[in-house]
């Protein structure tokens, strides 16, 4: 009885590791870079822009780093932008319903920025209508 007692506390304390190591929770991080255009404005209204996606392994939904320096010449030169929130996966654009939509929700609604998951797995910046803004080329950021 003592022995079978003994085998079966060994076994739960071997087991305790592997347990543990099937809860811990893998966290990514995807990346993306370009310059986009600023919507209306002329060449020199860009921002070198980084984006991180902050996620769960397979998760659709997660935090982003949004970060933005402005050399152009409408907004102050050089000025620095860091955009924290919340992003998540729309299905469906405004000519494709079954596009792959990244939505960034910042400040609770306060700033709202829409790209479509390009097969490439870059992203296309889209408009508040989710339509793509022209031109294309000026408004990707390539994963890396």
């Amino acid at each position: 009885m003592k022995l079978r007692s003994l085998l079966t506390i060994a076994v739960v304390f071997l087991m305790l590791p592997v347990v543990a190591q099937e809860k811990k929770e893998v966290l990514l991080n995807d990346k993306f870079k370009g310059n986009i255009a600023a919507i209306g404005g002329d060449d020199n209204d860009y921002a070198s822009t980084t984006l991180v996606l902050h996620h769960k392994q397979y998760a659709d939904m997660g935090t982003f780093t949004l970060d933005e320096i402005f050399p152009g010449t409408r907004i102050e030169k050089g000025a620095h932008n860091t955009t924290t929130g919340d992003w998540t996966v729309l299905k469906g654009s405004a000519t494709d319903e079954n596009a792959t939509v990244v939505e960034l929700n910042a400040g609770g609604g306060k700033r709202m920025l829409y790209f479509l998951r390009l097969k490439s797995g870059n992203l296309q910046q889209l408009d508040f209508g989710l339509h793509e803004v022209k031109p294309a080329a000026k408004h990707i950021l390539k994963r890396q």
